[in-house]
Order: structure tokens, then C-alpha cells, then sequence
């Protein structure tokens, strides 16, 4: 139920960034105002992939001691590409991934990591590594 919901809430920025993306297309817009968008946009695109990426965890955490490797291997490739994505967003705006008191959640350099995770991980699922 709780993975469920994480996943409903990504879809809801998703499906939203869709919409606000096709209503916004071809606005005229005065200086400064399609910057401001596209910050909103890039905000949304990343709320939907830390949703996205809890309900990952989430299930992989449940499926780590022997559960479906071809799901696992799945959720591997999805987060791969949500760090990947997450990254690029992150170059672009280096305020994605900024909360004050903690300095960063996550850095460039985490991103890198998990990618690099994402693959090792892929790879034992495979029967190919550790």
C-alpha cells in the first residue's frame, strides 16, 4: 500500500509536468517568466523522481533476500536511469538536491555513485559479479 502511494504521488508530478508542459508551450512570455518556468518544471520533474525512487527502495529492500531477480533487475534499471536523470537536472540547476541545514540531500558525486551502484547491482543480479 505504501509503495503504491509513492508511486501514485510520482505519477501526479509526472502527469502535471505533463499538462503544465503541453499549457505552456506556446505562451509568449516576458523576460524572466520562461526561466521561472522552467525552474518549476525541473522542481516538479524531480519531486517525481524522488517518489518514484523511495517506491524503488521500497522495493527492493522487500525483494533482496531472494525475490524476483527479473523485478529486481527492473527496479535496478529504472533507478539507474532516475540517478542518471537526476543528474543532468542537477547540472543544469545546481539548487536541485540543496536543503539548507544539511547543505545537500545528495551531490553530483552521489548521483555518480548510485549510477555506478546501479550497474555493480545489475551485474550480481545477472550471476555476473560480487
Amino acid at each position: 500500500m505504501y509503495v503504491a502511494q509513492l508511486r501514485k504521488v510520482a505519477d501526479g508530478f509526472s502527469e502535471g509536468l505533463s499538462v503544465l508542459e503541453s499549457e505552456t508551450r506556446s505562451l509568449r512570455m516576458f523576460a524572466g517568466e520562461a526561466e521561472a518556468l522552467q525552474f518549476e518544471k525541473e522542481v516538479a520533474e524531480t519531486v517525481a523522481i524522488h517518489f518514484r525512487s523511495a517506491a524503488n527502495q521500497c522495493e527492493l529492500i522487500a525483494l533482496r533476500d531472494g525475490g524476483d531477480k527479473a523485478r529486481t533487475a527492473q527496479l535496478l534499471r529504472d533507478e539507474l536511469h532516475l540517478a542518471a536523470r537526476m543528474l543532468a537536472l542537477q547540472r543544469q540547476n545546481s539548487t536541485l538536491g540543496f536543503e539548507a541545514s544539511n547543505h545537500y540531500f545528495f551531490t553530483g558525486e552521489d548521483l555518480m555513485e548510485k549510477v555506478l551502484n546501479c550497474r555493480w547491482m545489475l551485474e550480481a543480479v545477472a550471476g555476473k559479479g560480487a
